[in-house]
């Protein structure tokens, strides 16, 4: 005689009472599914934690790092075998230098300029016209880089020369802002001065003051 159907269902019924009877997990305890944590726990990164709590904080390798003044100067902030390094061009834009000079990027475990990006972004660029890239430095090499610069308008150079911007001629003084002031229009020894009477006379000083003889370089009284 056959046994009866329902008999052959029997070890499948037993596997999932076992499963069921199985004692559900703690607080802390390590797990892979919510089903396996006690009521009212959940499986959060791995441990059976109360839904909404803080999971154990994950403690950053490079912490000690970027607390030292190597990462904020230079951008060694990354820990490699007991030492700080410069490990990734992430470290090297949180580091001053990225803002200063435009070493923006890592190279060889150093901070350095690479593209035209990392030398615009810097004050190297926006006050001194040290734009463009050389050798992992950031230096006039076109006279639109001065130009643009703030020592083109506050002090007349505007002509790059030798990776700097300098003054070079009459042109680069009438940007200058003290050719309109003072009457500084004539260039003359890598210099800005009042060589004419016609440089003073187009002068504030001149118009204001009366100031316009051009002496010694200068613009005085008549």
């Amino acid at each position: 005689m056959q046994p009866h159907q329902s008999t052959r269902y029997i070890p499948f019924l037993l596997v999932l009472l076992s499963l069921g009877c199985q004692e559900k997990k703690s607080d802390g305890a390590d797990c892979y599914r919510d089903d396996e944590c006690s009521s009212g726990l959940r499986c959060i990164a791995q441990q059976c934690q109360s839904p909404g709590a803080e999971s154990v904080p994950v403690l950053d390798p490079n912490a000690p790092c970027m607390e030292k003044k190597k990462c904020k100067k230079r951008g060694a902030c990354t820990a490699l075998d007991g030492k700080c390094v410069v490990g990734s061009d992430e470290d090297c834009w949180q580091s001053e230098r990225c803002g200063r000079v435009g070493f923006c990027s890592a190279q060889n475990g150093r901070c350095v300029a690479k593209t035209r990006k990392d030398c615009s972004q810097s004050s190297a660029c926006t006050k001194n016209g040290r734009c463009s890239v050389q050798d992992g430095q950031c230096v006039a090499l076109e006279s639109s880089d001065c130009k643009q610069a703030e020592r083109c308008t506050k002090f007349g150079k505007c002509t790059a020369q030798k990776g700097q911007c300098i003054i070079a001629s009459d042109a680069d003084c009438l940007n200058f802002h003290k050719c309109d002031s003072d009457g500084l229009c004539s260039h003359v020894d890598g210099a800005c001065i009042a060589k004419t009477d016609a440089d003073c006379a187009k002068s504030q000083r001149c118009i204001k003051t009366g100031q316009c003889k051009a002496v010694g370089g200068s613009c005085l009284l008549q």
